[in-house]
């Protein structure tokens, strides 16, 4: 005669567990029509047209903020070999309204120093300290 196989209680719920795991994943996965995750331009732009607030937005808008500053600096001094020079778009010393750093470098004394960063457009002047 055999003996019957016994199963831990412990071994099966892991087994039920996991199949349950698995199928329930599986039919997540079938459920799911594949169009559903393209890109609709025409359903983006009716969207925006619904909700967004401002309406007759030229579209040769130009959106942005900042734009790419390029400068020179040259220093010629008798005190220093070498400078640390920063850019500013603000007056540097200035406690009511602060100042934001857009460029610092280190330049030696009668050299020229090339500068690329980025700066706000709202703002006309910029401002050099050492």
């Amino acid at each position: 005669m055999k003996k019957p196989v016994r199963i831990k209680f412990e071994e099966m719920s892991k087994w039920i567990y996991c199949s349950i795991l698995f199928c329930s994943l599986f039919l997540l996965n079938s459920c799911a029509d594949k169009n559903d995750y393209k890109f609709n331009a025409d359903y983006v732009k009716e969207l925006y047209d619904k909700t967004f607030p401002v309406k007759n937005i030229d579209p040769e808008q130009n959106w942005k903020t900042t734009s790419v500053v390029k400068m020179n600096v040259t220093v010629y001094e008798d005190e220093l070999e070498t400078y640390k020079i920063k850019v500013y778009d603000n007056f540097p010393y200035n406690e009511e309204e602060p100042a934001n750093r857009l460029a610092m470098g280190t330049i030696e004394n009668g050299k020229t120093l090339e500068l690329s960063f980025d700066a706000p457009l709202v703002k006309d002047t910029l401002y050099v300290s050492r």
